[in-house]
């Protein structure tokens, strides 16, 4: 049983490594407008 485990944790392990290249990256821009549509002063996204 425990051949068995190691052999699966084997199989599977290179299965992992695409996953953990992945990367997290995001940005959010624009612009803040009050009620009437024009720019808020001094906020910046």
């Amino acid at each position: 049983m425990r051949v068995r485990n190691l052999a699966l944790l084997f199989l599977m392990l290179p299965l992992a490594v695409p996953a953990m290249a992945q990367e997290q990256r995001a940005s959010i821009e624009g612009v803040i407008k009050d009620a009437s549509g024009g720019r808020d002063a001094g906020r910046h996204c």
